[in-house]
């Protein structure tokens, strides 16, 4: 597999909550590693937005496996992550593989 394909998106929707239980499921997917600033919330933002609260729900409630993946330093992802109750792998070091490995080993999940 080339660099190109490992970087370059393979969709694009304009926020996650395009993203439903029903399309994943279509999709293929069962596993979703999660971005914190900018996908979940706003950088400073201290918590979540109730929908995307209710995304997350959703999700977790139809059986999906959620990590969140972040190149933020350790301390604000964790407690984020605690806040929301989803494993996290921080200093990910995106686009690079290794903490996508990490997230995959830590969720027990196959990769595909």
């Amino acid at each position: 597999m080339g660099l190109i394909r490992l970087v370059t998106p393979h969709l694009c929707v304009d926020t996650v909550l395009d993203l439903g239980a029903g399309r994943l499921r279509d999709l293929g997917l069962d596993t979703l590693l999660l971005d914190v600033d900018c996908t979940l919330k706003r950088y400073r933002q201290p918590q979540l937005d109730a929908e995307i609260g209710a995304w997350i729900a959703g999700l977790r409630a139809a059986g999906f496996k959620l990590c969140l993946l972040s190149n933020g330093g350790r301390r604000r992802i964790r407690r984020f992550a605690g806040q929301i109750g989803i494993p996290a792998v921080c200093r990910a070091c995106k686009p690079l593989p290794f903490g996508c490995h990490r997230a995959i080993r830590k969720l027990q999940a196959v990769r595909q």
